[in-house]
C-alpha cells in the first residue's frame, strides 16, 4: 500500500460577509412573508351572537321522542334552537320536500321540479315568550 503523498488544499471563495448578508435577507424574506399571511380578512369568533341564528334543530316523532327519521305517514315535531343579540323575533321557515336537481352530472342542493311537499310556519320560539 502505498501513501498519497500529494496534498489538495480546499479554499472557499465565498467571503463570510456575502455568507450572512444572504442568510439575513433570506431571513428577511421568510419573515415578511410570515407578516403578510397574517394579513388576511379577520372573522368574528363564533361565540359573538351580533344577528339571530338558528343554532341546530331538534326533530321528534310523534309516538317515539326518541327516533327522529319519521316513516312515511308518521308525524313530526320540529323544536329550534334559536338564539339573538336581543329578544328573538317572529322566525319563519320552510322545508321543502322535492327530487334534488343534477347539474352538470352532479346532484344539486335544488329542486328538479315543484316540491313534493312543502311545509311552512312562522312563530316566535318558545324560549323568547
Amino acid at each position: 500500500m502505498n501513501p498519497n503523498t500529494t496534498r489538495t488544499i480546499m479554499t472557499n471563495t465565498t467571503t463570510e460577509a456575502a455568507s450572512s448578508r444572504a442568510a439575513g435577507l433570506l431571513l428577511l424574506g421568510f419573515a415578511g412573508w410570515i407578516l403578510l399571511a397574517g394579513c388576511g380578512p379577520t372573522f368574528d369568533p363564533a361565540s359573538l351572537i351580533a344577528t339571530t341564528r338558528v343554532l341546530g334543530a331538534r326533530i321528534e316523532v310523534e309516538g317515539a321522542p326518541d327516533r327522529a327519521t319519521p316513516l312515511p305517514g308518521e308525524t313530526a315535531d320540529v323544536t329550534w334552537l334559536v338564539t339573538s343579540p336581543e329578544a328573538t323575533p317572529p322566525l319563519g321557515w320552510a322545508f321543502a320536500v322535492c327530487t334534488p336537481g343534477t347539474v352538470g352530472g352532479t346532484t344539486s342542493l335544488g329542486c328538479e321540479s315543484a316540491p313534493l311537499a312543502l311545509f311552512q310556519g312562522t312563530d316566535i320560539p318558545l324560549g323568547s315568550r
